[in-house]
């Protein structure tokens, strides 16, 4: 019989306390823990209680899975995930992109909401996780998009090089991948790119100055910052606990989170 999800979050919090850490990291990461546990119980609270459509912002109407390949479901679900860039989003949904390429697709969330709002665009989604690629490709199907998406698994520079001259939105999310990823010296397509990336400073603080500095030729960068959620604009969460509503909206991250959107320059004359 598969072991009961509690059972083995408590087996895990037994493990932190009887480690050699000080108290005060082994309350930081049980209570991270089990923040973990108790945010999967709301997203599960939600789909359950709604269904399993994104009820507000750019993918609102999108069907999703009841988990996702990483993280809290709740917020996507709600609407609020990566709130900071929905003004992005639709400037590029409203743009006529020929291609959009999300390199660390997850579970599908970007690469099945720009299908499903941007009919006439080529989409793309790649990502080097077996389980993610499954998922993405089960969500596009649930969303009539399957068809619509290629999916793949590691994206280089020859998977690049081949879109050089067409309009196209690089998405990108590698977990400090960038670095070697979005090189224009080694990858000449990329200046041509609208390349919206996650810079990822809580793994290296020296990335996004970096990552930024070496497309300053090339494009016109918007650096976004992390912004705080708010759980009050959502009706679905006025009758539980003020820290279950904060559970609901948290994504789970361990620190600061910027963005760039960086437009190159070729198309902007």
């Amino acid at each position: 019989m598969a072991q009961d999800l509690g059972e083995r979050v408590m087996q895990d919090l037994l493990r932190i306390l009887a480690s050699d850490a000080n108290n005060s990291v082994k309350m930081k990461h049980g209570l991270n823990l089990l923040a973990r546990y108790r945010a999967r119980e709301i997203g599960a609270f939600l789909f359950s209680h709604g269904g399993a459509e994104v009820r507000s912002g750019p993918f609102q109407g999108m069907v999703i899975h009841n988990k996702t390949s990483e993280g809290n479901v709740a917020p996507k679900i709600l609407g609020s995930y990566e709130q900071e860039l929905h003004g992005i989003i639709e400037r590029c949904i409203a743009t006529p992109y020929e291609c959009v390429v999300n390199v660390g697709c997850g579970d599908g969330f970007y690469a099945i909401g720009f299908a499903r709002r941007m009919p006439g665009s080529e989409i793309q989604a790649y990502d080097i996780n077996d389980e993610r690629r499954a998922f993405t490709k089960a969500m596009a199907e649930k969303n009539g998009v399957g068809e619509r998406i290629i999916i793949g698994g590691e994206c280089g520079g020859d998977e690049l090089a081949v879109l050089a001259g067409r309009r196209v939105l690089l998405v990108c999310d590698i977990e400090g991948g960038e670095r070697d990823l979005l090189d224009p010296a080694q990858i000449q397509a990329l200046k041509g790119f609208d390349i919206l990336v996650e810079l990822h400073e809580v793994l290296d603080k020296a990335l996004p100055e970096e990552i930024v500095a070496r497309f300053a030729a090339s494009h016109d960068t918007e650096l976004i910052a992390h912004q705080g959620r708010d759980p009050n604009g959502f009706e679905e969460l006025e009758k539980i606990s003020q820290f279950d509503q904060w559970l609901a909206v948290w994504e789970g991250r361990q620190g600061p989170t910027p963005w760039a959107f960086m437009r190159a320059k070729s198309h902007m004359k």
